[in-house]
């Protein structure tokens, strides 16, 4: 049972048991990102079936070799958990708390971060970000950039995932959003909200 600050955040294992009740022919798929200078990113990917060609919902986690007790073994294993519980977290698996899973809030602390305000996961200090190789490359470095309105807009304009992904082949030989630069992320928000328009 988890004390003081965790009880407000689940499990990932929670999140699990709770997809595969929900989807029995689901799929949780998970990649390595990158790996480098002791900082593994990777993404989980969730289909609600195990034919569906375009993930339901993806999630992104990151961890460095060493850091807490568990990092220094597993630091692999403990990313790999917490990008399935954000992908499942935005599934809508069990957000009571947030999107932090109770192993990301209980890691973070470890790490000394402190604790987040309620339902929000901790930020991580720039030292603990994604090293520059593993970021999509971008002309302004600074600028974030708005995924919770990119994909739907993108659906809008193209009809579906797959079909944006094909645009984006086609025009930057790129599958992956994430690798735009921002250029190409500004042009693609630019015709898709033209086509909408239209």
């Amino acid at each position: 049972m988890a004390e003081g600050f965790l009880k407000d955040y689940i499990p990932v294992s929670t999140r699990i048991e709770e997809f595969w009740q929900k989807y029995p022919q689901g799929r949780i798929a998970t990649s390595i990102y990158s790996w480098e200078n002791g900082t593994v990113v990777v993404r989980a990917e969730t289909y609600r079936d195990i034919k569906d060609q375009v993930p339901a919902a993806t999630g992104h986690a990151h961890e460095v070799e060493g850091t807490t007790y568990i990092n220094k073994t597993s630091a692999l294993e403990n990313c790999e958990t917490s990008a399935v519980g954000r992908a499942l977290a935005i599934m809508g698996f069990e957000i009571k708390g947030g999107i932090a899973s109770q192993e990301e809030v209980e890691g973070a602390k470890a790490r000394g971060e402190g604790s987040a305000p309620q339902g929000q996961a901790p930020r991580p200090t720039s030292a603990q970000t994604r090293p520059a190789a593993a970021r999509p490359t971008q002309t302004n470095p600074t600028r974030e950039r708005n995924w919770t309105t990119f994909w739907p807009l993108m659906r809008k304009a193209f009809g579906s995932d797959d079909e944006t992904r094909k645009f984006m082949q086609a025009e930057f030989n790129k599958t992956d959003a994430l690798k735009l630069t921002d250029d190409e992320y500004d042009k693609m928000v630019i015709l898709a909200k033209e086509r909408v328009a239209a």
